[in-house]
């Protein structure tokens, strides 16, 4: 964003900014960043309850492949005109 800044160029204008977490100061900055935000919380539980199974013995075999759902929150980072209608779930 420090870039664009230093050039004649505007966010969301002329760049769109997405981020791949969700930083709890991003919807304070002057054009709140859009984010995907995945659930860290769930992931780490799931990887220390996998962990201790494994050590324990009740669990073995080849590695387990696990989904988790992330978020996408729609900010004025990457809507022209900084419009975010009904799909904003985070502020600003």
């Amino acid at each position: 964003m420090a870039a664009v800044q230093k050039t004649e160029k505007a966010i969301p204008e002329d760049f769109g900014i997405i981020s791949y977490d969700e930083i709890r100061w991003f919807s304070m900055l002057k054009c709140p960043v859009t984010a995907i935000c995945q659930p860290t919380g769930r992931i780490g539980t799931m990887a220390v309850d996998l962990l201790i199974d494994r050590i324990e013995g009740t669990l073995d075999g080849a590695p387990k492949e696990i989904l988790f759902d992330a978020e996408l929150i729609i900010r004025k980072s990457c809507l022209k005109g900084g419009d975010t209608g009904s799909a904003n779930r985070g502020q600003g």
